[in-house]
């Protein structure tokens, strides 16, 4: 089975923060493995890209092998 895990979604819910996130990311990885881990400014040369909505098809096309089980783990970094 993969694990893509997601870095970087924004929060369109709360009208308390920004709805930008930066550094949007994904990784892909089987069995506790990392197969692979995409920046989004990296994969459209963007600076500052935070669309990860908008390329997340485009990239779990190229990285996830096809007729693969996939989850998807949503990663939130928390600062203190």
């Amino acid at each position: 089975m993969i694990t893509v895990g997601l870095y970087g979604i924004r929060d369109t819910t709360s009208r308390l923060r920004t709805t930008y996130t930066h550094d949007h990311s994904l990784a892909v990885m089987r069995d506790g493995h990392v197969l692979s881990i995409v920046e989004v400014e990296r994969w459209t040369g963007r600076k500052h890209d935070n669309r990860l909505d908008a390329v997340i098809m485009e990239l779990l096309a190229a990285l996830v092998p096809p007729d693969e089980e996939v989850r998807f783990a949503s990663v939130t970094e928390h600062r203190c």
